[in-house]
């Protein structure tokens, strides 16, 4: 019985684990069972396989996104486990019937059931809940930042205590941007300080770049970091990052040369970030205050900022307030509004 459990679990999240790279996703970790690591065996590229001590009991597959690019392909990764039992339902069909499995079948269809129930508890989300967010109308997957907070911080302490250095790296990166929205420097230096593993993927060193330059945007002395920041932004775009990770960090460079009074500097940065990728929000942004700096006009730009608010912006506080500043505020800065407030 505790054979079979094992089973159903590990083909589950093998399920997870071939479809992330397809879905856009980079895989951290895959384990099986719950409780204390027994062992661990790294699989290269900063992932790791883990067997826990009560191997019967489920296990977990953890993957972040391969790029900062958006879509509905997280569909594929979330649904991956159920696709797998579903695929594994007529196998143990056709087998003989002198194999007597006993009761396989019955357990893979209650699995089944079970992961398909969409239900939410604390930092624990279901499968059934993370296709259903994914595939719903202007789905993003597990929902905006702000939502994620206690989802992120148990995924953090998952993922540290596996060993796996990347999945960690990630929670603890967007748990930064959490602080700063809500104005805590020191869950945003926790999130600085520990450096990213030697070859890390583009998507962290894209993430915790843009980070360090909004803390140094937000800091008592921008004009001191600002250099070595935009030197560090230079040589990441040089790499030849995707579009997304590359508005990103732009967008957060264009908006520490503004706060620094350099906006011709910030002028370069947005046009070296592009446009219309999923991590341009920041890029929007940043051309919403340079146009309010310069005393330009703010229709288009602030237009373009609205728009970003309709996915998962990094800074909607920063947002926000500049919409505010320009006169255009709209139904989507107003809800923003209120869910920062309800956010403290």
């Amino acid at each position: 019985m505790l054979v079979y459990l094992a089973l159903v679990a590990l083909v589950h999240e093998l399920g997870h684990a071939l479809l992330a790279r397809p879905a856009g996703f980079r895989l951290t970790s895959l384990g099986l069972g719950a409780g204390a690591p027994l062992l661990r065996i790294p699989l290269g590229q900063g992932r790791v396989f883990v067997l826990h001590r009560w191997f019967f009991l489920g296990g977990a597959c953890v993957a972040i996104p391969a790029t900062l690019e958006g879509g509905r392909r997280a569909a594929w990764f979330h649904g991956g486990g159920v696709l797998a039992q579903l695929a594994l339902a007529p196998v143990l069909r056709l087998l003989p019937a002198a194999w007597d499995l006993g009761d396989l079948e019955e357990i893979n269809a209650l699995m089944l059931i079970g992961n398909l129930m969409p239900w939410r508890m604390g930092g624990q989300v279901s499968d059934g809940w993370r296709l259903f967010a994914a595939l719903r109308p202007g789905g993003r997957g597990a929902g905006v930042l702000l939502d994620r907070r206690a989802a992120l911080q148990h995924l953090q302490r998952f993922e540290a205590a596996r060993g796996s250095p990347d999945g960690e790296a990630w929670a603890r990166l967007l748990l930064g941007w959490v602080g700063a929205q809500r104005g805590e420097k020191t869950v945003v230096e926790a999130a600085l300080t520990p450096p990213l593993r030697e070859g890390a993927p583009v998507v962290l060193r894209a993430l915790r770049l843009a980070l360090a330059l909004d803390a140094a945007r937000r800091g008592p002395e921008p004009e001191g970091a600002a250099p070595a920041l935009w030197a560090e932004a230079e040589a990441l775009q040089a790499e030849g990052v995707d579009p997304a990770a590359r508005a990103l960090v732009c967008g957060a460079a264009a908006r520490l040369g503004i706060r620094v009074g350099d906006r011709e500097g910030a002028a370069r940065w947005i046009v070296a970030g592009g446009e219309g990728h999923d991590g341009g929000g920041l890029l929007r942004l940043a051309a919403l205050e340079r146009a309010l700096a310069e005393g330009a006009p703010t229709a288009a730009a602030a237009a373009a900022c609205l728009d970003s608010l309709d996915g998962d912006p990094l800074d909607p506080a920063g947002a926000v307030a500049a919409l505010t500043t320009a006169g255009q505020r709209g139904p989507g800065a107003e809800g923003w509004a209120r869910r920062l407030r309800a956010a403290g």
